[in-house]
């Protein structure tokens, strides 16, 4: 083998290896699914963290519920813009096949902008719960509507199923460099003195900076 193969090699190795190790992990992750085990299709917006949490709980409370295994297998396509470009394209492609649905069981994330376009659409189904607890929503217990925002679809098309809150984050050093006090309200980042010093995710990719602007 030449020099210049021997080079060429050094670098093709690693990057084989780092080209193959995400499908090798994937193929020993979905071995350790057993089988007869019920599989959740779930897409979101949120990070690993969040679908971790929620995974876990989900998972632990079906068993304990029902004697049945789980596995809830996450989509995770980027933020609730590029979601809604996917399931336009999913429910398009279905259309065209003539099949009903498009192997999605829960769109998980985002808002009521998001959920009610969707339920507009037609790709929601009433959620059972409505029909087993109706006594959650019928006494109040999960209010409709709080400060303006639904919680939930008048025909149960679909459920908030977490609150979250918005707020700003600060370099305390970079402040005081700047010399600007701490911001208490969005009015006071129109200072001018933070000019270049700001960072937002883009409101058209991500509808949790998009409620925020709301």
């Amino acid at each position: 083998m030449s020099g210049a193969w021997k080079k060429y090699l050094g670098v093709l190795v690693p990057l084989a290896l780092v080209v193959a190790a995400p499908l090798l992990l994937q193929q020993e992750g979905g071995a350790r699914v057993r089988a007869g085990t019920k599989r959740l299709e779930v897409i979101t917006p949120h990070n690993e963290t969040i679908r971790r949490e929620f995974g876990e709980a989900f998972t632990e409370y079906w068993e304990e519920k029902t004697g049945e295994e789980v596995y809830v297998n996450w989509l995770s396509p980027g933020g609730t813009s590029e979601i809604k470009r996917v399931l336009d394209s999913k429910f398009e492609a279905a259309k065209e096949r003539g099949a009903e649905g498009v192997g999605i069981d829960v769109f998980f994330g985002g808002g009521e902008y998001d959920f009610s376009d969707q339920a507009k659409k037609g790709r929601f189904q009433r959620a059972r719960i409505f029909d087993s607890q109706p006594e959650l929503f019928s006494g109040g217990i999960v209010p409709q509507k709080v400060s303006g925002e639904i919680y939930y679809h008048p025909d149960g098309l679909w459920l908030g199923v977490c609150l979250s809150s918005f707020g700003i984050c600060y370099n305390d050093d970079l402040r005081r460099l700047k010399g600007v006090p701490v911001p208490t309200s969005w009015e006071n980042l129109t200072d001018p003195r933070y000019y270049k010093s700001l960072a937002l995710a883009d409101p058209t990719k991500s509808g949790s900076v998009a409620k925020a602007f709301e």
